[in-house]
């Protein structure tokens, strides 16, 4: 999953470089990821509500 949204950043970075318009469902993998990636990767403490996001996103991944 983490090499799929890095070369979604990828994508991105190279379009906005090249002053291209992204639709986000052409690349909705970094779209999303900028809302989850800060779930995952971060050094404090969570609240409730995102702590419950957070187990819902990983319980669906976990099922794909």
């Amino acid at each position: 999953m983490c090499s799929n949204i890095d070369k979604a950043h990828i994508q991105h970075v190279g379009k906005s470089q090249m002053k291209l318009e992204e639709d986000p469902w052409d690349n909705y993998l970094y779209f999303d990821s900028k809302y989850i990636l800060p779930l995952v990767c971060h050094s404090q403490n969570l609240a409730i509500t995102e702590q419950v996001l957070l187990a819902l996103f990983l319980n669906y991944q976990v099922q794909e």
